[in-house]
């Protein structure tokens, strides 16, 4: 599945896309750990944009949800 994102060094060239939305494709892959055995890895990678996580003068973190028309 070719992603729509820019190529990302962290990512495999054979990593298999899992996952792919409208914000973010999660990759995974298998890859062989310093004793021989073989692990899976993932990574998801987000489309550019920015994210605000405000804090209050209580040290409170402010949630929302938003609803898109």
């Amino acid at each position: 599945m070719q992603s729509k994102y820019m190529y990302h060094p962290a990512i495999p060239e054979d990593a298999e896309c899992v996952f792919s939305g409208v914000r973010a494709d999660i990759f995974q892959w298998n890859q062989t750990m310093y004793d021989g055995s073989m692990a899976r890895f993932e990574r998801i990678r987000f489309l550019d944009g920015a994210f605000v996580i405000p804090i209050l003068p209580n040290k409170n973190i402010l949630l929302t949800i938003q609803e898109q028309p």
